[in-house]
């Protein structure tokens, strides 16, 4: 079937095809659409990268996919896993109260990372306004500052937070992506996965129906949550482990594939034109892992805290033109490019 037309209703049943073929070793794009992608140093006009940039790889203009090659350090992989291994449950799909378990799309076990510390179960009194949507940095109640009114312990936060992997990982995500990534609004914390042999994550979209969240049965999430950080804007995906066979990410609308390599990341745009509903082009999938295990952790930024930065397109013209000023503006503040074919 044609590339970028993808019938109505029915979007995964016509790219199944691809993503078995594309899982096998197949190869069902053209040069004509990627031969102007190019592997750059990424430094965004940033002064502290242009000491250090990123080493980017485009995989694709429109939807923008890119991926940053030797973005974690050995220790910092360890750590992940180290701090996943005793936590991991079997992976669900779906939203939260409508969450089950479907073992013929996805077969992994996660487990979740926070960001930073911090604790929102505190009582009422501690804070006189009941601000229900703040988060408290996670110190003894008798260290709280005496003005109620103050919620956060700066001192403490900062001291807490500054060697924290949540948080030192999340920083290097803005850097990389120049999105606010800061919890709880801006992103979700940060996913471990593991997939053992014969483990894989069918076609699926990791932004969600706008309609799913407002006929969802947890009023608490529509108030407080989804309404106030929009939809998953962005996936920033980042590969723990090397995988002897199998595990690769592919995108099967748009013959774009990425190979698991240890320490490497990919990080795409979920969301049309409107910054609202999903782009169909990025369904997605996991290949089989058919020899080793492959270990992910995933950051999902949300949409609301970037409309000053990507702002959605007031034209409506059928297709999605954020990606593209993304593109854009990655290639602008690049520090040197070549063409993947040269």
């Amino acid at each position: 079937m044609p590339f970028y037309e993808i019938p109505e209703n029915q979007p995964l049943k016509y790219f199944r095809g691809n993503f078995h073929s594309m899982c096998e070793g197949n190869f069902i794009n053209s040069t004509n659409i990627d031969y102007k992608l190019k592997c750059r140093l990424q430094h965004h006009n940033v002064p502290y990268l242009k000491l250090g940039p990123f080493k980017i790889e485009e995989l694709n203009q429109d939807p923008f996919i890119v991926s940053f090659k030797d973005f974690l350090y050995h220790e910092e992989i360890e750590t992940l896993k180290s701090l996943a291994a005793n936590n991991l449950k079997l992976s669900r799909v779906g939203m939260r109260d409508s969450a089950k378990k479907d073992l013929d799309l996805r077969t992994s076990k996660q487990a979740w990372i926070k960001d930073r510390y911090f604790t929102p179960d505190i009582p009422d009194n501690i804070d006189p306004r009941q601000r229900k949507d703040v988060h408290y940095v996670n110190i003894p109640h008798h260290l709280l500052p005496a003005n109620h009114n103050n919620i956060y312990n700066v001192k403490q936060l900062l001291l807490k937070n500054s060697s924290y992997i949540g948080t030192i990982l999340n920083k290097r995500v803005a850097l990389a992506t120049q999105l606010s990534v800061e919890p709880p609004y801006s992103s979700e914390d940060f996913q471990v996965a593991n997939y053992g042999v014969g483990g894989q994550y069918g076609i699926h979209s990791d932004a969600f129906d706008f309609t799913d969240v407002f006929a969802s049965s947890d009023t608490d999430v529509i108030k407080h949550y989804e309404r106030n950080t929009g939809n998953r804007f962005g996936t920033f995906m980042t590969y723990l482990s090397d995988v002897q066979a199998g595990g690769s990410t592919v995108f099967p609308v748009i013959g774009v594939k990425s190979e698991a390599e240890k320490g490497s990341a990919i990080f795409w745009l979920n969301l049309d034109h409107t910054n609202i509903q999903n782009n169909p082009l990025t369904y997605h999938g996991g290949c089989p892992v058919l020899v080793g295990s492959k270990w992910i952790f995933n950051k999902w930024i949300r949409a609301n805290d970037q409309a000053m930065s990507q702002k959605c397109d007031l034209k409506y013209n059928n297709k999605p033109t954020e990606t593209k000023n993304m593109f854009a503006e990655f290639r602008n503040t690049s520090k040197s490019s070549k063409s993947l074919h040269q």
